[in-house]
């Protein structure tokens, strides 16, 4: 139980580093999180360490997106609109590690059956259906 605790501590503080732009302070943290340990939100994980790898430049982005989109593929907790919108933001991740993010097109994901803490999490403020 305690591991479980020090896990949600260092899951809010990666989040809140990564939102001030402290990314390599958010990946210390998420670095202590063993992303296989029951009460980890593995798909949340995955998904935020790829967010701050692409970030940091780092070569290691290429393999958490494929991380994650294993783990969009094998959720059985998400509905199809979450799925789809999920693997949206991981191919824009990918689009921001080689520079062309443009050219990813958000059109074809309905927001509305997306839960509301999912864009929260990982927001595509580029979908033109997009609201702050």
């Amino acid at each position: 139980m305690l591991k479980r605790l020090s896990n949600a501590l260092r899951w809010v503080k990666a989040l809140d580093l990564s939102a001030a732009g402290k990314f390599g302070a958010a990946r210390e943290q998420l670095k202590r999180i063993d992303p296989e340990r029951p009460g980890v939100r593995r798909l949340e994980y995955y998904l935020l360490n790829s967010f701050v790898l692409m970030r940091l430049n780092d070569p290691a982005a290429k393999r958490a997106i494929a991380d994650s989109l294993s783990a969009i593929d094998r959720s059985s907790k998400i509905n199809r609109s979450e799925r789809a919108y999920l693997k949206k933001y991981a191919q824009y991740v990918l689009a921001c590690i080689y520079y062309s993010q443009h050219h990813v097109d958000y059109s074809d994901i309905d927001l509305t059956n997306v839960p509301q803490r999912t864009m929260d999490l990982f927001p595509l403020r580029h979908h033109p259906d997009w609201r702050e």
